[in-house]
């Protein structure tokens, strides 16, 4: 049988788990939409703001998503 202290860790855990891949969806949702928006324009200039976005935006995003990270009480 888990102890409180132990279910509130693997919640825990799985709480950050899920929130990374949301955050990581999201970021992925907005750079789609970003390029979509501008191939609809179609100006060089567009293409390189969506591109400044995706690299300021979606990549440390997916770096963030794979760095380990310290958790409360295991320092």
């Amino acid at each position: 049988m888990m102890t409180t202290s132990e279910l509130a860790r693997v919640v825990d855990i799985g709480m950050t788990i899920l929130a990374q891949r949301v955050l990581t969806i999201v970021a992925l949702f907005m750079v789609f939409a970003i390029f979509c928006w501008a191939m609809i324009v179609g100006d060089y200039v567009h293409f390189w703001i969506a591109g400044a976005f995706a690299v300021l935006i979606f990549l440390p995003v997916l770096m963030a998503d794979r760095r380990p990270e310290v958790r409360r009480g295991e320092e």
